[in-house]
């Protein structure tokens, strides 16, 4: 079944990487794991040290990868998520993912072999463990060591390829946020946006594209041209996601409207025809917030602030839960009440006064017809239910508990929030991650 993206926007290409093989190592990692293999999980730890220090520090390739590859086989069979807390793994790997001395490509490598031979073998408990050192990872897809950024690239593919669709919030967190400058990484981190979006999660994706949208616009204006057309498919694929049949028809206004900022009060106009007839909801207004700011700012004039407001306007009366609303708060009430206090037209006041009124009254969150089912109510369930299980556990194990926590409180309330109800779905995720 094809997704709402694909029925939308023709499918985007891909281009496949390859592992690069690599020499055999100088030495018998079968013969070493056997003789320093243990039958208690402390007693391992050692043993997996040492493996580790070997993957990140051997001077030969074919030494870090047999490293790697034996490490990753003795993190899951003592518990990855464990092993990755009991010895500072995300730390380690830190220190060479972002190691940028001339003599540090092996120690990068070898940080990237690591990372791709834990999702190997470890698959979605992996990933949990990996999350933090994710964007490190990312920033080497623009290394000048172009047989090394071709390996980054592949793990990132792996990563995404492994991570649960309903840790969108997080994931694109890092997709849509640059780092760095480097042209290379920015494209790659655009164009795996662009696949996620399209191929894995365009109904998840709804729920990120209030945070998305800001930061890919601001990509689209990079001074490479390569990363702009990015940026710009990108824009195109988010703003897709949106399923209101009242705001699809004004995708392309929105896109030319952020893209040339010029055409932005023309925007509005067009705008501000519409006829707004379906619930609006969060994915609805996030859509249309970059355009509504941009005609409510200073530079705006009169008569586009007073269709923006008006657009607010039409569009708050028909939010159902004020909660959708409330989050754009700290994003239009500020330029609506600005308006309302400032226009020297005393006409146009009065419909930035009336648009102000109706935005502050429909997303009074105390009239919300819902349960609020964010992070910290899913957390707080999940610590009471297990509360039997972790109370003699090691500080070193909650930390692992904790993570995992943490995670399957990200896909519960994605979940919830795309109104997926499907138990088996529910099962199946919990279950991958637990």
């Amino acid at each position: 079944m094809t997704t709402l993206v694909e029925q939308r926007l023709a499918p985007a290409k891909e281009t496949e990487f390859s592992i690069t093989p690599v020499p055999k190592p100088s030495w018998n990692p079968s013969s070493f794991i056997a003789t320093k293999r243990s039958t208690s999980f402390i007693a391992d730890l050692p043993a997996a040290k040492e493996l580790l220090n070997k993957a990140l520090t051997s001077k030969a390739a074919g030494d870090r990868v047999a490293a790697a590859q034996e490490f990753a086989e003795l993190a899951e069979q003592c518990g990855v998520l464990a092993v990755a807390f009991e010895i500072n793994l995300i730390a380690e790997l830190e220190k060479g993912l972002t190691a940028t001395g001339k003599k540090d490509n092996g120690l990068r490598a070898g940080a990237v072999q690591v990372f791709q031979d834990l999702l190997k073998v470890s698959g979605k408990a992996a990933e949990v463990a990996l999350a933090p050192a994710f964007q490190s990872l990312l920033n080497l897809c623009g290394d000048k060591n172009k047989k090394l950024a071709i390996e980054a690239l592949a793990t990132c593919k792996l990563y995404l390829e492994i991570a649960d669709k309903n840790s969108s919030k997080s994931v694109t967190k890092v997709l849509y946020t640059g780092s760095t400058h480097a042209a290379a990484t920015n494209k790659a981190r655009l164009d795996m946006l662009s696949e996620w979006v399209q191929n894995k999660a365009s109904r998840e994706c709804q729920f990120v594209i209030t945070e998305g949208l800001p930061a890919v616009i601001g990509d689209i204006h990079d001074s490479s041209k390569d990363v702009a057309q990015s940026a710009q498919n990108a824009l195109k694929l988010l703003l897709a996601t949106c399923s209101n049949q009242d705001i699809v028809p004004l995708v392309g206004d929105v896109i030319n409207g952020v893209m040339n900022v010029g055409e932005s009060e023309k925007t509005v106009d067009r705008l501000a025809g519409t006829i707004f007839i379906q619930t609006v909801d969060t994915p609805s207004l996030a859509v249309m917030a970059p355009i509504l700011t941009g005609g409510l700012s200073q530079k705006a004039s009169p008569a586009t602030k007073r269709a923006s407001a008006r657009i607010i306007e039409n569009m708050s009366k028909l939010v159902e839960e004020p909660r959708d609303l409330a989050h754009f708060i700290p994003i239009l009430l500020p330029g609506l009440e600005k308006a309302r206090d400032t226009v020297p037209d005393p006409a146009i006041r009065e419909v930035c006064a009336k648009a102000t009124e109706m935005f502050i009254r429909k997303s009074d969150v105390k009239k919300s017809l819902t349960n609020n089912i964010d992070r910290d109510v899913t957390l707080r369930l999940l610590t009471a239910a297990s509360a039997k299980c972790t109370k003699t556990i090691s500080a070193q194990d909650k930390k692992a508990v904790d993570a995992v926590f943490e995670r399957v409180s990200e896909i519960l309330v994605m979940l919830n929030d795309c109104n997926n109800y499907d138990v088996t779905e529910w099962q199946s995720d919990r279950k991958s991650v637990v």
